[in-house]
C-alpha cells in the first residue's frame, strides 16, 4: 500500500476530529447536554446512512476494484451507473423508512423536557432529508477509492468533517432551536454530495469508455453482484446501528437525555483513536480487492504486515490514551465534567483496541467478496450484546454501556480472527 494514501485517508479522518475537540465543549456551553444529546444522536442516524443504501457504496468498491484488477474499465463505468442509480433509490427510501418509524415511535420513547416538541419533529424531517443525501455521497466516494483517488477524496473529507463541527457551533452561537442546529447538519451533506459526484465524474474520465455502451447480460451481472455483496452488508448495516448506537436509545430510555451525554462525549472522544487503524483499512479494501485478483499469496502476505503494525501501534495509542484520560478530559471538558466519563472512556481504551484489530480483519473478509461472513457474525452478536446493554445498564449506568460495548467487541474481533485462520 502507498504510505502516501494513508497518510491522505489519516489527514482526512483526523483534522475533522481535531475541530470536533476544539468546536464541541463550547457548543455543549451554549445548548446544553439535552439539545447535545439530540445532536448526538442524530450524527449517528445520518451517520449511518450506508443502512439505508443496500451497501452499494461499500460494493461499488470492491466491484470496480475487482474490475480494475482484470483493466476492465468498461465495466467500472457501467458499475458506475448502476450503482448511482440504486444509491438513489435505496437512499430515498431509507429517509422516508427513518421519518415514518422516528414519528411513530422514536418521538415517545425518547426522554426529553427542555427541548420543544415542534423541534424535534422538524429535526426528524431534516434528518429524513439528509439521509438520501449522504447515501449517495457515499457511492460516489466508493467509486473514487477504488481508482485509489485519496488525495481528493480525503480533502473533500476534511472539508465536509470541519462542517459537520463548525456549521452547528456557530449556529449555536445565535440560536439553540434544534431544527435550525440539524439543518446546518444538511448543508454540509448537500455541499459533500456536489463535490463528491464531481470528483467521482473527473475519475471516469482517466480512462477510454463508451457511455453508449450497454450490456443487459453483463448489467444484470454487476446488479445480481452489488446487491449480494451489498445486501449482505446492508445486513450488518442494520445490525451495526444497534451495535454501535443502540447502547445511546437505551441509555436514554432507560435514564435520560442528558445521560447520554455523559457517554457520549468519552464514545466520541476514544472512538475516534480508530482512526488510525480506519485510515489504513480504508486504503486497503481497494488495494486488496485488486490485488486478490492479481495475486492471492501476495494480497495476504501484505495483509498480515499490516495487520502486525496496526495491532503494535494501536495497543501503544490506547495504553498512552488510557493513562492520560483523565488529565486530557478535565482539561477539555472542565467543571461540567462528569466522573463517569472518565471511567467510561478508560474502558472503551480497551474495546477501541479489540475493535481496530477488528477493523482489519473485517477489511480482508470483505476484500475476498464474504460480506455474508461478516453479517452472519453480527447476526450472533446482536442479541448477546442488547442483553448485556439492559443488564449493565440496570446495574451500573452509563459505566455499564461501556462495559457492554468492550465485551461486544472483544467477541467480534474473536469471531474474525477465527474465520481468517480457519480459511
Amino acid at each position: 500500500m502507498k504510505i502516501k494514501n494513508i497518510f491522505w485517508n489519516f489527514l482526512g479522518l483526523g483534522l475533522p476530529l481535531f475541530v470536533a475537540l476544539l468546536t464541541i465543549p463550547p457548543l455543549i456551553k451554549n445548548v446544553g447536554n439535552e439539545i447535545f444529546g439530540f445532536i448526538s444522536l442524530s450524527w449517528g442516524l445520518i451517520g449511518y446512512a450506508s443502512l439505508f443504501d443496500f451497501g452499494i457504496g461499500r460494493a461499488t468498491t470492491q466491484l470496480v476494484a475487482k474490475a480494475l484488477g482484470n483493466s476492465n474499465y468498461q465495466t467500472t463505468y457501467n458499475i458506475f451507473k448502476i450503482s448511482r442509480n440504486l444509491s438513489l433509490v435505496f437512499g430515498a427510501a431509507g429517509g422516508v423508512f427513518i421519518y415514518i418509524v422516528g414519528y411513530a415511535f422514536g418521538l415517545d420513547y425518547i426522554n426529553y423536557s427542555n427541548v420543544h416538541h415542534d423541534e424535534v419533529q422538524y429535526s426528524l424531517v431534516i434528518i429524513a432529508i439528509a439521509i438520501p443525501l449522504h447515501s449517495i455521497s457515499g457511492m460516489y466516494r466508493g467509486f473514487s477509492e477504488a481508482y485509489e483517488n485519496f488525495k481528493a477524496v480525503s480533502i473533500l473529507r476534511c472539508l465536509l468533517g470541519l462542517m459537520n463541527f463548525i456549521f452547528p457551533y456557530f449556529v449555536s452561537i445565535y440560536t439553540t432551536r434544534l431544527d435550525i442546529l440539524i439543518f446546518s447538519i444538511l448543508c454540509s451533506k448537500l455541499v459533500g454530495l456536489i463535490l463528491y459526484s464531481l470528483i467521482a465524474n473527473k475519475t471516469i474520465k482517466h480512462h477510454p469508455i463508451e457511455k453508449g455502451l450497454s450490456n443487459k447480460e453483463l448489467d444484470t451481472v454487476i446488479k445480481r453482484e452489488l446487491l449480494s455483496f451489498g445486501g449482505w452488508y446492508s445486513v450488518s448495516c442494520i445490525i451495526n446501528p444497534f451495535l454501535t448506537q443502540i447502547d445511546r436509545f437505551i441509555i436514554g430510555g432507560m435514564l435520560s437525555v442528558a445521560a447520554i451525554a455523559v457517554y457520549a462525549i468519552p464514545f466520541e472522544l476514544v472512538t475516534k483513536l480508530t482512526i488510525f487503524a480506519s485510515a489504513i483499512s480504508t486504503v486497503a479494501f481497494p488495494r486488496y480487492s485488486k490485488l486478490i485478483v492479481e495475486s492471492h499469496a501476495k494480497a495476504k502476505d501484505e495483509f498480515n504486515k499490516w495487520l502486525k503494525l496496526v495491532s503494535i501501534l494501536m495497543a501503544t495509542v490506547c495504553l498512552l490514551f488510557l493513562i492520560l484520560l483523565p488529565l486530557f478530559l478535565e482539561v477539555w471538558i472542565g467543571d461540567s465534567l462528569n466522573r463517569d466519563s472518565v471511567i467510561i472512556g478508560q474502558i472503551l481504551c480497551i474495546g477501541v483496541f479489540l475493535n481496530a484489530v477488528g477493523i482489519m480483519y473485517f477489511t480482508w473478509i470483505h476484500a475476498r467478496g464474504k460480506s455474508n461472513i461478516t453479517a452472519k457474525f453480527h447476526l450472533v452478536e446482536l442479541p448477546i450484546y442488547i442483553t448485556l446493554l439492559y443488564f449493565l445498564v440496570d446495574k451500573h449506568g452509563v459505566i455499564g454501556a461501556s462495559i457492554a460495548w468492550t465485551i461486544r467487541t472483544f467477541i467480534d474481533t474473536t469471531l474474525l480472527a477465527w474465520y481468517f485462520h480457519k480459511k
